[in-house]
């Protein structure tokens, strides 16, 4: 099983959509009612359903309660990752503009 988020500025809320590979076939994808909708590769699904909806201002709760539960993304490491080597470029971008009078 697989977890895609979007999030939906129509419902103020993040869409997450439960799937998985079903190989050579598509991704199948959970709706809210419990049954599976297949998409087929290249296919676009307008009525596809989000499996469920998560508020924004409820997002940062379930958060922490799962990270509480044991549950640590892997995507938000590799965020704060890139965080990092962005703000190092940043901070070498400023230097060189400095030596060469650009910035102060």
């Amino acid at each position: 099983m697989k977890i895609a988020v979007q999030f939906r500025l129509e419902w103020y809320a993040y869409a997450v959509y439960r799937y998985c590979e079903v190989e050579g076939r598509g991704r199948e994808f959970g709706q809210p009612d419990g049954t599976r909708v297949l998409i087929q590769p290249g296919q676009y699904q307008a009525d596809l359903k989000p499996t469920f909806l998560v508020p924004v201002d409820e997002a940062p709760d379930l958060i922490e309660q799962l990270q509480k539960s044991g549950v640590q993304p892997k995507v938000i490491a590799r965020v704060e990752g890139q965080l990092e080597a962005q703000s190092a470029h940043l901070a070498d971008l400023q230097k060189i503009l400095r030596k060469q009078g650009v910035m102060e």
